[in-house]
This record gives structure tokens, sequence and C-alpha cells, in this order.
């Protein structure tokens, strides 16, 4: 028995043990079941060994391939934007971090970060091919700023680093999904979101190194509780707001939802289009969501009608004259 990505995640103490011992199992004495782990069950239990390590755990993850993309990972996100520091300073002049070990962070990073150059130039494995479309598209909005060589060089090291974290979070979703899409409905309304929406929208709106100068408007990171789990917590943001709001239809064009927490205001955009993995051929895509800071997305909440939705969110009812994506249904009497 394997478990979910929600029970690995959950508050359940004795259940963590239990995966964990089942995991370690295997680690022991099944390597080619392992290997076969999705990248959820993987991080869950080196996770683990990395918490208990000293109290009778002795195993090197550093030196096991089977840990290598959790260390790049967790060194990435840990560091952030002083790993473009490693291989230019001496290990005395970078800050420590917390739980973290310079000394074999530094030369790990290093190492694994040119095989992840050499994954991405040669697109090798599942969804590299989504995330290097966004690389080069990225890299190429850095370029436009006319950056020195040795300041866009910097940009490429965070671009591509970060962009590794985005893959395994990626992976960690779609791999128990078993697609590169999720597809859900309200009514006689189907949606879809995809690995690139994915992509897009933790790219764009949740990582301030990557987008530097872009104009991009960022989320906040406590917006949802786990970002791999972010199309999840759009579905049920989505799902919410078409219980909650009566009389409601969509129309046939590219257009957008509203949403309020905390103060803030959000906008989702849709398009509808042809879609052959959805029911009757077609439905509306998920784009992308975030937080409003332009007087152009701001202005769309003037004079909408507030509705409480779920886990501290609001939907924001437009009139049918300013409302985009969303028309109140003119057969509705």
């Amino acid at each position: 028995m394997h478990y979910t990505s929600k029970q690995l995640c959950s508050s359940d103490v004795c259940l963590h043990m239990q995966a964990f011992l089942f995991y370690f199992d295997m680690y022991q004495n099944n390597k080619k079941a392992f290997h076969k782990l999705c990248c959820y069950e993987k991080d869950f239990f080196f996770s683990f060994l990395e918490t208990f390590k000293g109290e009778g755990v002795s195993i090197d993850i550093y030196n096991d391939q089977e840990a290598y993309e959790y260390l790049f990972s967790n060194i990435i996100i840990a560091y952030k934007e002083q790993i473009v520091d490693f291989g230019n300073a001496e290990l005395s002049e970078l800050l420590p971090v917390k739980h973290r070990d310079l000394s074999k962070d530094v030369p790990f990073f290093l190492y694994y970060y040119r095989i992840w150059l050499n994954i991405i130039d040669h697109n090798q494995g599942k969804f590299v091919h989504i995330i290097s479309k966004c690389i080069k598209k990225r890299l190429e909005e850095i370029k436009g700023k006319g950056l020195a060589s040795s300041e866009y060089a910097i940009r490429e090291k965070i671009c591509c680093s970060m962009f590794f974290y985005i893959y395994y979070k990626l992976r960690e979703y779609f791999e128990q999904v078993g697609k590169d899409y999720i597809v859900f409905n309200s009514k006689n309304d189907f949606f879809r979101a995809t690995a690139l929406t994915f992509c897009h929208i933790l790219s764009r709106h949740y990582i301030p190194s990557l987008n530097f100068d872009s104009g991009a408007t960022l989320n906040y990171d406590d917006l949802f509780e786990d970002s791999k789990d972010l199309l999840e917590d759009i579905k049920c943001l989505v799902l919410s707001y078409f219980e909650h709001v009566d009389n409601i239809v969509l129309n046939n064009k590219v257009g957008h939802l509203l949403f309020e927490k905390n103060n803030e205001k959000y906008i989702m955009w849709l398009v509808k289009k042809k879609i052959s993995t959805l029911p009757y051929n077609e439905g509306f895509e998920i784009k992308t969501f975030y937080r409003c800071s332009c007087e152009k997305n701001l202005a769309l909440f003037n004079g909408t009608k507030v509705i409480p939705l779920i886990n501290g969110w609001y939907g924001c009812m437009e009139n049918s004259e300013s409302r985009g994506i969303c028309e109140q249904s003119k057969n509705n009497k």
C-alpha cells in the first residue's frame, strides 16, 4: 500500500511513522521499487530522514542519487538568491542557514546545477519541455533589459535554479494526478488547468527573484497552504464561487473571475477554447491568477457584490455591464 500526498501532509503522527517505516523498508530492501516512487513520496521519506539524522539514522543522502532532486530543491529554496555566490565566494563569506551545512550544500549545488542545465538543454524527462520553454522565455525577457554580462549571468543562474524548484513542485503534484492537467466542472461548465498554468502562476506571481523588473504582481506566500497544491486550491475556489453565486452562466470569450482575501483583490483569467480532453470538446482553460495592483484591474471591483466563499475567500460579483467572463443569465427569470 502506498500513501497519498494528502495523507503524508496530514498532522497524523502515527500515520507518518507507519509511512516512513514502509518507505524505509523499501529503501533498504527493494531499490527498484523505491526508484519508481512518485516525487512526493521520496520527498516525504528524505525529509523524514533529515529530521531524524543524528538520532540513530546514519544514511548520507548527499551520496544517494535517489535524493539528488530532493536535495537540490531544498538547497535552492533555503539559500534563495545567495546561490549566485556558490562557487564565487569562500564558504566563510556565505551566510549560514539554520539546519543546513554549507560545506556539503555548496559543492552539491554546483555539481547538480550542471546536471540540471544538461537536462534542460536536452529536454530529458516528463514536464522538462514545459520548464525549458518557460526558462527560455524568461531569459529572453531578462536579455531585453540590456544588463551587463555579469549581471545577466547572475539572473540566468537564479532563473534556471528557481525553475528547478518549480519543476520539482510540478512533479510532486502531477505525478499523483497521472496526467499533465486537471479537469473539473460546475454544472454544465467544464474547466481545465494544465502544467503550464501551474508553471506560469508559480513562476510569475510567487517568486520575486524570477520577476526582476518585470512589473508582475506577486501573491503572498501564505495565500494557499502548499505551492504544490496550487491548482487543487484554485479548483476549490472556482467551485466554491459557482456554488455560492446563483444564476450565473459563462459566456464565450476571454474573461475573468474576481476574488478578495484579507482586503487584497485577486483576479483569475480564463479563456474558452476547443479542448479535446473535455466533454463536448470545449471548455474554459485557467490561464493565470494574481493579486491586483494596477488601476485597470482594481476598477473591475467597483460596484461588485461581495459573497463569502471558503477559507476566508470572497467572490466579487460584477454588474452585468462590467462583467468579463460572468454574465447574469438572461434566460433565468
